[in-house]
C-alpha cells in the first residue's frame, strides 16, 4: 500500500512516416480484491504517464497484496483524413507488470524495531502471579502494527536449573501471567 500515488512513463510508440498520429488505449488483467480490479488510477496518453493508488486493506478473504498486473499499451495509427472506405488501422502493443508487494512484509518498505521490555517482579515459588507485559515494538507503517504476531522465543534456563520454563503465548492484554509453587522448584 503506497498512498504517494506512484507513477510509471513508458516510452512513446514510433511511427513511419513519423507524420501519422497514434492513438494509445490500454487493458490489463485484473488483481483479485473486493474493492477494485486494478491498481491503475489514471493514464495521460499525451504524456504516457501511469498513475497507481492501491489501497485497499480490506479484511476480506483476498488480499490485495503479493499480486500481478499485466499492463498492455497498444499504439494504433490514425489519419487526420477522413477516407470512404475507412482504411485499416496499423497498431502494436507492448506489455508491463505491475508487482504489487505486501508493505508489512517487504523488508525495503517496513520495519520493526524492538522496545525495551521491563522484567516482571522477582518471585520466590510462591504460586503468586508472576505479570508480563509486552511493550508494543515500534512498527513501520503503522498500519502493519495490528498485523504483528508476537510470541514468546525462549526463557532462559537458570545455570544450576534442570530444565527451562516452557514459553506461553501472550493473552489477548498483551500479558503473560504464570504462577510457580513449591513443586516447581525441585522440579526444575
Amino acid at each position: 500500500m503506497d498512498t504517494s500515488r506512484p507513477t510509471y512513463t513508458h516510452l512513446p510508440f514510433s511511427v513511419t512516416p513519423s507524420v501519422c498520429p497514434l492513438k494509445y488505449s490500454i487493458t490489463h488483467t485484473d488483481i483479485l480484491s473486493s474493492d477494485a480490479d486494478t491498481a491503475i488510477e489514471s493514464y495521460d496518453e499525451n504524456t504516457f504517464t501511469f498513475t497507481w493508488n492501491y489501497d485497499a486493506l480490506d479484511d476480506g478473504p483476498i488480499r490485495p497484496v503479493l499480486q500481478n498486473q499485466v499492463i498492455t499499451v497498444k499504439a494504433e495509427s490514425m489519419t487526420k483524413y477522413r477516407t470512404i472506405p475507412v482504411e485499416p488501422t496499423k497498431s502494436d502493443e507492448n506489455d508491463f507488470t505491475l508487482i504489487l508487494l505486501d508493505p508489512c512484509l517487504d523488508e525495503v518498505y517496513s520495519t520493526v524495531i524492538a522496545t525495551d521490555q521491563v522484567n516482571p517482579n522477582p518471585n520466590f515459588y510462591d504460586n503468586k502471579p508472576i505479570r508480563f507485559t509486552y511493550n508494543p515494538f515500534t512498527t513501520t507503517p503503522l498500519f502493519c502494527e495490528p498485523l504483528l504476531r508476537v510470541r514468546c522465543v525462549n526463557i532462559v534456563k537458570p545455570p544450576n536449573a534442570n530444565e527451562a520454563i516452557l514459553c506461553e503465548n501472550l493473552d489477548l492484554n498483551d500479558q503473560l501471567v504464570v504462577s510457580y509453587g513449591v513443586e516447581d522448584y525441585t522440579r526444575l
